[in-house]
């Protein structure tokens, strides 16, 4: 961003995309400046909602406070996650995994239950994030973060922080249970 603005993403996973939507009112809300990234993955139809969104918002709203960032497919997922303050999305592994690598608190807006139920309970157990799947809670989250950042950044900043340093060292970790049971053998 060329100002001091947050950045918002939104997104995470074709199954999760459908909760995306919920978003895109709410932005008529936002009273700080704040950039939201929507990533829609390779669901072209969604792509095309957002973006059709995005053209009226910035005619109904000319004062530039929101900036919509529509993405579809995104190629350097930690480097686009890397820029933004928080991260809005399904509780996947794949996308909780890159979250917590790049050091960011996720809020987890939809999962597939049965599936992914275990990564609710990490995200809560771990505390990288929060959980917000029923109605409205994940809006009301955005709102609130908007309004205070710096009280939600001091929540889990050391303990996302924690698992990402964590994770860095899988690895040498792994390698090292690895020959501990080789020795137990």
């Amino acid at each position: 961003m060329e100002d001091e603005r947050l950045v918002v993403f939104v997104g995470g996973g074709s199954l999760g995309t459908n909760s995306l939507t919920k978003f895109l009112p709410a932005l008529m809300l936002v009273k700080r400046p704040v950039a939201i990234i929507f990533n829609t993955g390779t669901d072209k139809l969604l792509f095309n909602m957002v973006e059709e969104y995005r053209i009226l918002f910035n005619k109904l709203r000319k004062d530039n406070m929101v900036k919509i960032i529509n993405l579809g497919w995104i190629s350097n997922m930690a480097e686009v996650l890397s820029a933004c303050d928080i991260v809005f999305g399904k509780a996947g592994p794949n996308f909780l995994f890159d979250v917590v690598a790049v050091g960011k608190p996720l809020v987890a807006i939809t999962h597939l239950g049965g599936q992914e139920d275990g990564n609710i309970d990490l995200i809560r157990k771990k505390k990288l994030g929060w959980v917000r799947e029923k109605r409205g809670e994940a809006v009301e989250m955005l709102l609130k973060f908007v309004e205070n950042p710096q009280k939600y950044k001091k929540v889990y900043q050391k303990t996302v922080q924690k698992e990402a340093e964590r994770n860095s060292r899988w690895g040498e970790i792994m390698w090292k249970e690895l020959m501990t049971e080789l020795r137990l053998s």
